[in-house]
């Protein structure tokens, strides 16, 4: 009738009983007893002896967040460089030339961002490492990108000394000294 006792264990084991109760009834129940989704999702798991199967749903959970995050840095790294200090570093920065402009904003978000820019703006990282030594500060700049670019060996003039763990009197975004 129930079978012999070596396949109900080999069937308790590996999980293979048939699901007694479908889904559409947990969740019939559900209006009377108020439960969350996934309360009613965990319970049918449960009573239908379903966990390794629910176990095996998080690994592509995961990979769907995963993908999720790096949709949503993909887009920042779109959106960031247009807004970010544009307006402040054009109004106190009028003595540098817009292409110095850009390229100066645009080290502000990869540090901003933590992105590689050796790595992903070869060209930028190479006019750095020839042009900010013989800059001096801009009156209006994203303060953190001074340590970045010494993490790249790339001083503004003036500045070879600072690392990351000195403090400098520089200028601040609004154009005071102020110190660190």
């Amino acid at each position: 009738m129930f079978g012999n006792e070596e396949e109900i264990c080999a069937k308790y084991l590996h999980n293979d009983f048939a699901i007694t109760k479908p889904l559409k009834e947990y969740i019939e129940l559900q209006k009377y007893t108020g439960e969350s989704d996934i309360d009613i999702i965990m319970k049918w798991f449960v009573d239908n002896h379903q966990e390794s199967l629910g176990l095996s749903l998080i690994p592509e959970l995961a990979q769907k967040q995963m993908d999720r995050v790096a949709v949503k840095l993909s887009y920042a790294q779109l959106w960031t460089p247009t807004i970010f200090n544009t307006v402040l570093f054009s109004r106190c920065n009028s003595g540098l030339d817009k292409d110095t402009k850009t390229k100066l904003t645009i080290i502000a978000n990869c540090a901003a961002l933590s992105i590689n820019f050796k790595k992903h703006y070869t060209d930028l990282y190479e006019w750095a490492k020839e042009n900010i030594p013989n800059m001096e500060i801009p009156k209006a700049y994203f303060m953190p990108t001074l340590n970045y670019l010494a993490s790249y060996g790339i001083y503004f003039k003036g500045k070879e000394d600072l690392g990351r763990d000195q403090h400098v009197s520089v200028p601040t975004w609004w154009g005071e000294e102020h110190d660190d």
